[in-house]
């Protein structure tokens, strides 16, 4: 492809991101202290209140979304997942433990992006469905080191009913994937914070996230409501 052809698609993607409705983003309540991921629990002896807040994603117009035409309803034959184990308000973290003994990491959903931009990306999407960004951070509280894919660890379930699971991978507009390459390997006391993204109809809302640890196979499951 030319190079002015190359131009002339990034210019149109990111125009097609400028236009269109606005995004909705639903960022954690300020969490008590007790709440917090402590810097202690994960090897360090600085206080928790001294770690920086995470910066919430801009909202910003987005057309990421494909035309409404069309029934809008994923199919929602996905396996069933488990019931959880442990429940938390969006902003709260859960500790989840892996199949493999001194398996662990804290997980905490931060935000919903509502819907969310995909450059690059539109394309991607079903007829009448749009993309909502879930913004996680992801700290190994455990005692190895924690290797794992989180989008196949994220499920959600929106007001509608409708079970779904994080299998794309556009790049947001938002901010950068939480494993850009899939998958994230991190050391016991790292953290990394970015997006899995899903798919759902454009009439509905995410209700609920879900993870489990292990691309979803541990036994342990966590959720987070967003009601």
């Amino acid at each position: 492809m030319h190079s002015s052809s190359r131009s002339l698609l990034v210019a149109l993607a990111l125009i097609a991101c400028l236009g269109g409705c606005s995004s909705t983003v639903r960022n954690a309540a300020a969490a008590p202290a007790s709440s917090a991921v402590a810097s202690s629990a994960v090897g360090s002896s600085a206080p928790a209140s001294s770690a920086p807040a995470a910066s919430p994603a801009p909202a910003r117009p987005c057309r990421s979304a494909a035309p409404a035409a069309g029934s809008g309803d994923a199919d929602g034959s996905l396996p069933g997942h488990p019931a959880a184990d442990q429940v938390a308000a969006l902003g709260n973290p859960l500790t989840l433990k892996g199949d493999d003994p001194g398996e662990q990491v804290t997980v905490t959903f931060l935000q919903v992006v509502d819907p969310a931009c995909g450059v690059g990306g539109p394309s991607l999407l079903d007829r009448g469905m749009k993309y909502v960004g879930l913004r996680l951070r992801l700290v190994d509280s455990g005692r190895k080191p924690y290797s794992d894919s989180p989008s196949n660890c994220s499920w959600g379930r929106t007001d509608t009913g409708l079970q779904v699971g994080s299998f794309v991978y556009p790049t947001l507009a938002e901010g950068p994937a939480v494993a850009p390459r899939g998958n994230l390997v991190l050391k016991p006391g790292q953290s990394a914070t970015g997006y899995v993204v899903m798919e759902i109809p454009q009439h509905a809302h995410m209700a609920r996230i879900d993870f489990t640890m292990d691309s979803g196979f541990a036994d342990e499951t966590g959720e987070w409501t967003l009601g």
